[in-house]
């Protein structure tokens, strides 16, 4: 026959699990129900002039892959109005800003994935600057900065002639620093030349003795 010492040991040891799972389940569920957050895959990028650019923002769970009633409002810092909006089902642009007009766009489709990035189209440099995804859902949401810089560029093209070596770049803005090296890393001497173009775009040609 167990002592009474024995039975309340047993009896809290087995209050001991009995808590230790509820604090188990407790925290299970706080977590699995966690808010979405807005985040994004580059917070730094660069528009080419003239070229469309994404601005990557995503709704994330970290239990939920689908979303619905999914809201967003995208603004950029000093700018009166919006760059654009979406909510109730279709896009919002009464009080866009005139230099988005038409420019800008969602992918309704990706909504219930929770992508909610903005299609900017034909960059120009004044857009460069800070821009807020705000977004929700029926999960939650939140806001994230995208830092947009903008630039001209081409991939240079090369040509080796009477050992001369001419590397040519048909917009590059701002203007490039140009430096060659061999293989094993030693700097080359060379010549750059820029020609200032409308449209912000420079032509720039660089030679080296080959």
């Amino acid at each position: 026959m167990a002592s009474m010492g024995q039975i309340i040991f047993c009896s809290m040891v087995i209050l001991i699990v009995m808590f230790s799972a509820i604090i188990i389940l407790v925290l299970a569920l706080t977590f699995s129900n966690q808010a979405a957050q807005a985040v994004t895959q580059n917070a730094f990028p660069v528009a080419n002039l003239g070229q469309d650019q994404l601005l990557s923002c995503q709704l994330v769970n970290t239990v939920e892959t689908t979303f619905t009633k999914v809201s967003v409002t995208w603004e950029k810092t000093g700018m009166q109005g919006f760059v654009y909006q979406y909510v109730n089902g279709g896009s919002s642009l009464g009080n866009q800003n005139q230099e988005f007009s038409g420019r800008t766009d969602i992918f309704p489709d990706e909504l219930v994935k929770g992508n909610v990035s903005l299609l900017l189209r034909s960059a120009r440099a004044e857009d460069e600057g800070v821009y807020t995804c705000s977004a929700d859902s029926s999960k939650g949401g939140g806001k994230v900065n995208i830092h947009l810089r903008t630039a001209a560029y081409t991939a240079p093209t090369f040509t080796l002639s009477e050992r001369t070596m001419t590397a040519r770049a048909d917009r590059w803005f701002p203007r490039p620093n140009v430096t060659w090296t061999d293989s094993n890393r030693r700097v080359l001497q060379a010549t750059t030349s820029m020609e200032e173009s409308s449209a912000n775009r420079t032509p720039s040609r660089s030679k080296t003795p080959w």
